[in-house]
């Protein structure tokens, strides 16, 4: 069928030879080799009929061929290309133009540049794969126009610029940018550029690094980074080369860390650089739930409470050290309040920088029975017109600790009987006598611990030491 085609297109071209001056040659022998149909006033190869196939060959018409391969110069200005086959183009040092539709059933393998001067699309709806088979790169359009692409863009592979420079998506016109789907996960691996804003789809959270991402950098050391709504951050927010991460630094006028419903845990060290409240005007509780110790300031700093400070447990020093409360700039330090009784529990020592004014109060009660005093009493005042009572003052070894021992004032205030003092097991006044006696109204005796079984005598007014 070949042979009868280029037999046909060589006796209509003879035929042409004689109407438009075109000549035929062989590039053998005569009548052998290859057929060029050839203008000389021009010296332009119109079409060369070779055993690789036909070349340079201009159609005013329609073509339609089941199957064929072309190499050179083309040049289709009818209406209709149609080929039922595969249709190859190589264009070897040629140029094609096609100025018309072509429809390929098909594979069409264009080995040169092509320019599609309108539309390109597939004859039944499907899927249009370009460079589906062997190609190694897919340029599309050039770095000075913009393309266009309205529907979707599936990529089997790859996307890349070809010079290294940085690649921009939807960057003219885009009202949004979808990448991957719901149900699947998109990895950009390398650093991505986002000019403005990056959302979702539909309302929901967004997850940044949620499956295998091991660290996570917002913004840059240079530049303020804005997280407008919430942040949720699913593990731990650190910084990336072990310096101090600074939260709301320029311009938050609040911050809140945890909800009120849940326990906010600082591990390391917090750097509050202003102030530090509630949201409401509630109590604030630091250390309420697992906190074995709470450290304010440091050791070569002031550090200042400003209102009310309540310590639901107990207030130490760290290391042992004295504790000093309103050392610098108080002028007055109210311990516990008038309706409720402050302990300095044990033999401890409370020193003061000043000299107590008339308002100290000291511990006062009065007895009309037999008692035996405790750490909390201090002057203590009995009333004998009922019978002779008997004040048993605690072992000194409970009471005294470190060069430090409890002072006790009993006073005979209403007489009647003898108020009999007595010391507790083998702890003797002034290292003989186990108890002392008063009878007379006013009298009184005062006395302190000073060793672990002797109480020393600082005063007394009274009738002097008898036997127990």
């Amino acid at each position: 069928m070949k042979r009868t085609f280029l037999t046909c297109l060589a006796i209509l071209a003879i035929a042409s030879v004689a109407v438009g001056g075109i000549e035929v040659k062989w590039s053998g022998p005569q009548n052998q080799g290859d057929m060029i149909f050839w203008d000389p006033a021009t010296g332009t190869t119109n079409m060369a009929l070779t055993s690789a196939g036909i070349t340079n060959m201009t159609l005013l018409g329609d073509l339609s061929f089941a199957g064929l391969t072309l190499s050179g110069d083309l040049a289709v200005n009818g209406d209709d290309i149609t080929c039922d086959g595969d249709l190859t183009i190589t264009a070897a040092g040629g140029d094609i133009t096609l100025n018309t539709n072509v429809a390929v059933t098909g594979t069409l393998d264009v080995q040169s540049s092509v320019t599609i001067l309108d539309d390109i699309d597939t004859a039944a709806g499907s899927a249009m794969s370009i460079a589906a088979a062997n190609a190694t790169s897919l340029e599309l359009g050039a770095s000075d126009i913009v393309t266009d692409i309205n529907g979707d863009l599936t990529i089997l592979d790859d996307i890349d610029t070809a010079a290294g420079s940085a690649m921009t998506i939807g960057k003219a016109n885009a009202t949004s940018l979808a990448l991957g789907a719901a149900d699947i996960v998109t990895d950009v691996v390398g650093d991505l550029t986002v000019l403005d804003d990056i959302d979702t789809a539909a309302g929901s959270a967004m997850t940044i690094g949620k499956a295998n991402a091991t660290s996570l950098a917002l913004g840059a050391a240079d530049i303020i980074t804005d997280v407008v709504g919430d942040l949720t951050i699913l593990d731990d927010i650190d910084t990336a080369a072990g310096s101090a991460m600074t939260v709301g630094k320029a311009n938050a006028t609040s911050l809140t860390l945890g909800a009120s419903d849940i326990t906010t845990a600082v591990a390391g060290a917090l750097t509050i650089l202003n102030g530090a409240d509630t949201a409401t005007g509630t109590t604030m509780t630091i250390g309420a739930a697992t906190a074995t110790a709470l450290d304010l300031g440091a050791s070569d700093i002031i550090t200042d409470v400003l209102g009310d400070l309540v310590v639901l447990d107990d207030i130490d020093t760290a290391a042992g050290s004295a504790m000093t409360i309103g050392k610098a700039n108080a002028t007055s330090l109210a311990l516990g309040a008038a309706d409720i009784t402050t302990t300095v529990p044990g033999n401890g020592t409370i020193s003061l920088q000043t000299t107590l004014g008339a308002g100290v109060k000291k511990s006062f009660v009065t007895s009309a029975t037999n008692m035996t005093l405790s750490a909390s009493h201090y002057i203590v005042s009995y009333d004998t017109s009922g019978g002779e009572r008997t004040c048993t003052i605690p072992e000194a070894s409970t009471m005294y600790s470190g060069g430090v021992g409890t002072e006790y004032k009993i006073v005979l205030d209403t007489a009647g009987n003898n108020l009999l003092v007595d010391t507790d097991g083998t702890d003797t006044f002034d290292g003989t006598n186990t108890r002392a006696t008063l009878d007379t109204a006013a009298e009184s005796i005062s006395i302190v611990a000073t060793a672990d079984n002797r109480w020393t005598v600082l005063n007394w007014v009274g009738v002097g030491f008898t036997t127990q």
